[in-house]
């Protein structure tokens, strides 16, 4: 369509038209993912949860799919925002930072999303429900290439499985360690990137062939 016969008015409506539409969209889709979820679609067609599970169905990126559904999970009992939704009078971003606050206070309309979101991030409280699916969504894989000459280490922990992994790579052989200073626990680095990398690029490993030593680098780099 040829929008240069528009006026900025009437392009600024068609915009806010489609922003209504797209909000009734999300607040359907909410609903069919809430019957979804109850029927366990995710685990009958093999997926790790509903959120990749919608991202591969709906051809979407992870993060959105998580939004979706986090949201959809959180207003179960919130008739109020998933009926402001439907009517197109707030955005799904607004809705999802809202179900993050414990109270009901309204949609705060004279909030920008960046201060609802302030609001909820020093308001949110954990539930007992979302801590199990915060669980439930974590993973770590370990995946070789094709002559298992490359290894890749990737997923998604909590804050103390990343600390039990960290300490466990912190917690190499000895003779890693020889010419690195006393092994403090306490002073780990955090991220295993910090904890592998000064201590495995000098190491050299045998090859398969006789004679032949080729360079260990870290692959979290």
């Amino acid at each position: 369509m040829d929008w240069e016969g528009f006026t900025t008015d009437q392009l600024e409506q068609e915009l806010l038209s489609n922003r209504q539409l797209r909000s009734g969209i999300d607040a359907e889709d909410m609903e069919i993912l809430e019957v979804l979820d109850r029927r366990q679609v995710a685990t009958a067609d093999g997926a790790p949860n509903l959120s990749e599970w919608a991202a591969a169905t709906l051809d979407i990126g992870l993060d959105t799919a998580r939004t979706l559904v986090r949201t959809m999970r959180r207003t179960v009992d919130r008739s109020d925002l998933r009926a402001g939704l439907a009517a197109g009078e707030v955005t799904l971003d607004r809705v999802e930072a809202l179900s993050r606050i414990p109270e009901d206070v309204g949609l705060l309309e004279h909030f920008d999303i960046a201060g609802v979101r302030r609001i909820a991030a020093q308001q949110v409280r954990i539930t007992a429900e979302d801590e199990y699916r915060t669980a439930n969504d974590r993973y770590l894989v370990l995946q070789p290439s094709l002559d298992a000459s490359w290894w890749k280490l990737f997923g998604g922990l909590e804050r103390p499985e990343k600390r039990s992994v960290s300490q466990v790579l912190y917690h190499l052989p000895h003779s890693i360690w020889s010419d690195h200073g006393p092994r403090d626990v306490a002073s780990a680095p955090c991220t295993i990137t910090r904890t592998l990398t000064p201590f495995l690029n000098p190491l050299q490993l045998k090859d398969d062939r006789p004679g032949k030593k080729v360079p260990l680098s870290s692959g979290f780099n």
